[in-house]
């Protein structure tokens, strides 16, 4: 079974995560918005939603192209086109971010060095951009990509699953971990799974474990004992709705990235509402620009956030706060697709990341 180029309705649910982050983090950890709080509230898992949607998507477009052909030339231009997908936004986010803030004592040169190389979330220093910690994690990510995929994907079973159990064995491991004595404040942390602290090494091993269920993901998506499963109508719906019951429900932190394994392919090979509604014209073009989104909304809401509300409370608007994230979401949205246009897309086609020849 083979998947189209574009998955819109992965396209879709990568820009719905997005929006989920912003809304985490425009509500101080998901603790506002009434009767939707409990949603809300868990919205630091949607981080993990787009590591297992990255290990799919990347398994899915490279992994069959490596296989035989994984040569020093193949694997260099597989990086570099990567680094072409996240560099030129991370570092103009990055650098914007040096400007807004400055900690107590300034920044490190170790902390400048590594944020440059993307190595910071490493265990070697704060991200200066926030959630750019994430993608720093993913670059780690880009450069084990053919030992995931020669133990996922191209391998036996038997490996295959002893490579996931352990994936699951260093969710667990991440989940139950105490960060309050490695300089992250139990008070930050909103569950188990919430960390993202560049000066340990969990963030990494958060995001590992979830690239390998991506590739587990795309294992089991494109095998003919499941594909009657992803084909029933409404099983992508009968998970959509099956991972909102569990957000409200504390504890499950480990259990939504198995759901996360069989949400993607349920929505890349069957037919349900849900893809229907992710794939729609207007959730999809927030999939497209989702990248540009999640990085650019803590920048815009430190230089936007205290004025809206400042204008708010001279109109006497009750509930500021909250109004004022909601009153953020449609210009962060604009100028999301502006970064998109003038920096990701130009970024992608400078002459370093664009003339490949080996992929």
């Amino acid at each position: 079974m083979t998947a189209p180029p574009e998955i819109r309705a992965l396209t879709g649910l990568r820009g719905a995560a997005a929006c989920v982050v912003v809304l985490y983090h425009y509500t101080s950890g998901g603790l506002g918005f009434g009767p939707f709080a409990g949603l809300v509230h868990r919205g630091y898992q949607a981080v993990d939603l787009f590591f297992v949607l990255s290990g799919y998507v990347l398994v899915m477009t490279y992994a069959d192209r490596l296989q035989g052909r994984l040569t020093v030339a193949a694997y260099r231009d597989f990086i570099v086109r990567r680094v072409g997908r996240v560099y030129p936004l991370f570092i103009a986010v990055t650098l914007v971010s040096l400007c807004l803030w400055r900690p107590v004592g300034g920044w490190s040169m170790v902390t400048i060095v590594s944020n440059a190389l993307l190595i910071q979330a490493w265990g070697a220093a704060d991200s200066i951009g926030g959630p750019t910690w994430s993608i720093s994690t993913e670059f780690a990510a880009y450069l084990l990509f053919p030992v995931v995929c020669s133990l996922v994907v191209w391998s036996r079973p038997v490996w295959a699953g002893g490579t996931v159990l352990l994936a699951m064995g260093t969710v667990v491991f991440v989940s139950g971990r105490d960060t309050s004595t490695l300089h992250q404040l139990a008070l930050d942390r909103s569950g188990p799974l919430d960390v993202y602290q560049g000066t340990t090494v969990y963030p990494l091993f958060r995001c590992l474990a979830g690239f390998v269920l991506g590739a587990l993901s795309y294992r089991i998506g494109r095998a003919r004992i499941f594909s009657g499963i992803w084909a029933c109508k409404g099983f992508a719906d009968a998970c959509a709705v099956g991972i909102i019951a569990l957000l409200w429900v504390p504890g499950t932190d480990v259990v939504l990235p198995l759901l996360f394994v069989v949400l993607i392919p349920g929505l890349s090979y069957g037919r349900s509402l849900a893809a229907s509604a992710l794939g729609c014209r207007g959730v999809h073009w927030l999939g497209v620009v989702s990248y540009s989104i999640y990085l650019i909304h803590r920048p815009f809401e430190h230089v936007f956030r205290a004025s809206v509300r400042e204008q708010l409370r001279f109109w006497h608007v009750p509930h500021d706060f909250s109004i004022s994230a909601l009153l953020l979401l449609a210009p962060l949205a604009l100028v999301s697709g502006l970064a998109y246009a003038c920096v990701e897309v130009p970024g992608r086609r400078l002459p370093l990341f664009k003339k490949q020849i080996y992929l």
